[in-house]
């Protein structure tokens, strides 16, 4: 049974409900969840930069969506099911159970419990500094205002660097030297 266009065009608008809309559950909630909670974390630590992501997550929702729609039922729910199974087997396995991934994830997510708890106590904090050094209180009321954004600004060049080491080696290993004959031809 085929779904009804109108429908199709009105729940892409809504990252994920488009994809659940198709009967690709898993990857709609993947993808709503993924949108509200960049929104929900930026709007929580108060951050400029994390934003980003959420046009990237809504457009690409948007496009699949109406690609998606031209598929079979069977298509869209093996590609969903395809699309949990690597998510399973490349992120939450791989990455997330080895020791220095879970690591590096456990010590950014206690930086920004402190800098969120410093950001709620800021006013407090330049309000007693204020009393003894006003231009001390500015600077560190700027650091903590700006704390977390440089944090994500940071983790997000850490991992661009990764990305680009890591490229580089996928792309030597692939690589084989041909050496020619040993006949002697």
């Amino acid at each position: 049974m085929e779904k009804s266009r109108l429908k199709v065009f009105v729940f892409s608008f809504i990252p994920g409900a488009g994809e659940m809309y198709l009967n690709m559950m898993k990857k709609g909630i993947f993808l709503m969840a993924s949108f509200f909670a960049v929104s929900f974390i930026s709007s929580t630590i108060n951050s400029g930069i994390l934003p980003f992501l959420m046009p990237v997550i809504w457009f690409y929702s948007f496009f699949e969506t109406h690609n998606m729609k031209h598929f079979s039922l069977d298509y869209r729910i093996e590609c969903d099911n395809n699309f949990a199974n690597n998510l399973d087997s490349q992120f939450l396995k791989d990455k997330l159970n080895s020791g220095n991934k879970s690591k590096y994830i456990g010590y950014a997510l206690v930086l920004f419990g402190v800098f969120y708890i410093l950001k709620m106590l800021r006013l407090s904090i330049y309000s007693v500094i204020d009393l003894i050094n006003p231009a001390i209180a500015d600077f560190i009321y700027d650091i903590i205002s700006g704390s977390t954004d440089f944090l994500i600004a940071l983790i997000l060049i850490v991992l661009g660097i990764k990305l680009i080491k890591n490229g580089k080696k996928d792309k030597d290993s692939d690589y084989i030297e041909f050496k020619g004959d040993d006949s002697g031809r």
